[in-house]
């Protein structure tokens, strides 16, 4: 409980960290600290509640069944089932390649004719 209490301040300090911070809470493992309202007597309360009630334990153990769990089923799937229909079958590469390709050969083919084809005429009319 302290180690999520201590992950917790860190999340709190980080300005990127609220909706994890949020997530937690509505989980009920944890409890937000404001930067704005921080005070040693409010961090000694949030770290004897967390102590104290069995709830945040429960909630905590219940994440951390559903997390294996996740692990676990996460290697039965297999790994082209968890990817898209474009990805599995490499048609974005596909698609590049393919692009790739007839902006070359559209790019050649200008060229052959704006600058071969006349250059052909001329010397033909010698």
């Amino acid at each position: 409980m302290v180690v999520l209490l201590a992950a917790m301040n860190q999340f709190i300090l980080q300005p990127d960290q609220f909706g994890n911070v949020e997530k937690l809470e509505m989980a009920g493992m944890a409890l937000s600290l404001s930067k704005l309202n921080l005070t040693v007597d409010g961090i000694v309360l949030k770290i004897k509640r967390l102590l104290s009630e069995e709830s945040f334990k429960k909630n905590a153990e219940r994440l951390q069944f559903i997390a294996k769990m996740n692990i676990l089923l996460r290697d039965w799937i297999v790994v082209n089932t968890r990817i898209g229909f474009i990805r599995r079958n490499y048609i974005d590469a596909y698609g590049a390649f393919i692009i790739i390709l007839l902006a070359l050969v559209g790019g050649f083919g200008y060229v052959y004719l704006k600058l071969l084809i006349p250059l052909y005429k001329i010397q033909r009319l010698y």
